[in-house]
């Protein structure tokens, strides 16, 4: 008896497919599966399905590294929700991302989006290997954006005015923010989620025309140690809140209101610097647990008096002259 061994041949089957194509509303799309690249092309919108999340890529979703959209002026709400191989995105026309198209891309490092003007909703909340974005044309950057980006060092946004609640929240890497336009800075009464809240690593924030600064807009950011704010008119409740290691604050002179609890645990808090003539109205407990006997509150010749009988003002030991 005899035993041949050799390759078993095996009949009727098939390669599996390496390309998927198809359509989806005016754009065409094709995926290379070898190299992970879905190419986007055509002219127009693409369909946004953010309820539904049907995508006809959907089901090759962890293959996807490379995205380039060709023609294209808008990417569809959670276009590429969770596509955790993507690496980098090429969207030289769009100009805007609906909600939630990137969100969970944790692989996602690069993005080029020269064009965009409206970044919507949670669009790369929890794309945690994103280290730098630049969105020169962005003039909105919507709610939750780039939330949970643990590893975002620096943002550049030349043209944006405004920024929704909790849009860099716990972003922990994030160093400086150059804002120069932005003149809203969103809050949602109660959520403590705040636009850039526990950004711990933040060191440097320049807002120079930031007229509105929301609820907890900079909570915990524990490395803040100066704010200056020539433009603001309002300071939202819990704005700098727990910033233990701020030293200084520079107030408008167009500063009209303070909320409640503002300032509350800035126990570094050595000066601050007012430049109203009438003191702002504060809320209650504005300073709460700042060191009110050593915190020198530098105020208008003319207003020294004012200030030592205003609410929350008058609890400085110390009142000075500008």
């Amino acid at each position: 008896m005899s035993i041949i061994v050799g390759t078993p041949i095996l009949v009727g089957c098939k390669k599996p497919p390496t390309t998927f194509s198809g359509k989806i509303g005016q754009l065409e799309w094709h995926l290379e599966i070898e190299t992970g690249t879905l190419t986007i092309s055509g002219e127009g919108e693409m369909p946004d399905k953010f309820n539904d999340i049907d995508y006809p890529w959907n089901p090759y979703a962890h293959t996807i590294i490379n995205v380039i959209v060709n023609g294209a002026t808008t990417i569809g709400g959670r276009a590429f929700f969770y596509c955790d191989a993507l690496v980098s995105v090429d969207m030289p026309k769009v100009t805007t991302i609906g909600s939630g198209a990137f969100q969970g891309c944790t692989a996602l490092v690069s993005v080029s989006m020269p064009n965009v003007t409206t970044i919507g909703m949670g669009v790369f909340s929890g794309c945690t290997a994103l280290t730098s974005v630049e969105m020169p044309n962005v003039t909105t950057i919507g709610e939750e954006a780039f939330e949970y980006c643990t590893s975002l060092v620096s943002v550049s946004m030349p043209n944006v005015t405004t920024i929704g609640f909790a849009a860099f929240y716990d972003c922990t890497a994030l160093v400086s923010v150059e804002m120069p336009n932005v003149t809203t800075i969103d809050g949602m009464f109660f959520s403590f989620k705040g636009a850039f809240g526990y950004c711990t690593s933040l060191v440097s924030v320049s807002m120079p025309n930031v007229i509105t600064i929301g609820f907890a807009a900079f909570y915990n950011c524990a490395a803040l140690t100066s704010v200056a704010m020539p433009s603001v008119t309002t300071i939202g409740w819990y704005a700098f809140r727990d910033c233990n290691n701020l030293v200084s604050v520079t107030l408008s002179n167009r500063l009209g209101y303070v909320r409640d609890r503002a300032f509350a645990g800035c126990i570094s808090l050595e000066h601050i610097y007012s430049y109203c003539a009438a003191p702002p109205k504060c809320e209650d407990e504005v300073f709460y647990d700042v060191p009110v006997s050593t915190c020198i509150l530098h105020v208008p010749a003319v207003s020294v008096a004012s200030y030592r009988s205003a609410v929350g003002w008058r609890a400085f030991t110390n009142i000075v002259e500008l």
